[in-house]
This record gives C-alpha cells, sequence and structure tokens, in this order.
C-alpha cells in the first residue's frame, strides 16, 4: 500500500485513498526472451479478476493496461501486477505512469473521448 509523510494524520490518509485515480502499467520480465505474451497475459488475468473484484475500471493497450478507481485498490492492484510477474521471472520491469486528478470520474473513457471529438473537428 502507498504510504504518505502524513502517515501521522487518519484523516488525510483517508482522504487521499478515497479519492479517484487512473494508472497505467506495464509489466515485462527480462529473462524470458522475445515473447513475452504468455508471462504478460498472467498478469492481465489477474489485473482483470481484481478490478472485478474491486470494481475498478481497466483497459487493455498494445502498451500496458490502464486502471481507475479508488487510490488505494487501484494502489494494490498496481504492486500485485508486479508480484504476480515476479512468479515467471527473476528480474522484472514495471512502470507506472499516474493521474492523480481530484474529483475526475471515468478518465479512461472521458480523456479518449475528449481528444476524439476534437479530431472531428479537423479537415484532413
Amino acid at each position: 500500500m502507498f504510504e504518505t509523510s502524513f502517515n501521522h494524520n487518519n484523516n488525510y490518509k483517508h482522504q487521499f485513498f478515497n479519492k479517484s485515480m487512473l494508472a497505467q502499467i506495464t509489466v515485462s520480465p527480462f529473462d524470458k526472451g522475445r515473447s513475452l505474451s504468455k508471462y504478460v497475459s498472467e498478469v492481465v488475468k489477474y489485473v482483470k479478476m481484481e478490478s472485478i473484484k474491486r470494481n475498478l475500471r481497466y483497459e487493455l493497450t498494445s502498451m500496458g493496461t490502464m486502471i481507475e478507481g479508488k487510490n488505494e485498490d487501484v494502489w494494490e492492484v498496481l504492486k500485485g501486477a508486479h508480484e504476480t510477474m515476479r512468479k515467471y521471472s527473476k528480474r522484472v520491469s514495471t512502470h507506472i505512469s499516474i493521474d492523480d486528478n481530484e474529483g475526475a470520474d471515468i478518465a479512461i473513457l472521458g480523456k479518449k473521448r475528449k481528444i476524439e471529438s476534437i479530431l472531428e473537428e479537423w479537415v484532413f
């Protein structure tokens, strides 16, 4: 679980973990050669099952998986995704990108739709 320097203030910690977060994670083994889909699919299965269990939104892309929901749940799934790959590899590279936007809702869909609506206005 993500810890803050404000642990002594339970009120702050409670507020932090109830906000919504959008994260993208890419997890790769370093010792499995060129074909990684077998191992990556195990991580995606984990993310899918945890997302259903925790009521998170997720989307698989060709370069990673996006996960959106309560901060505490997203952090736990990110950690679990890394640990899932560690079951199959002695060396794992995990890249995480986070958009922590207080008050934002359904960013996975909203961000994409906003860009697509802008692009519709362009004439090629």
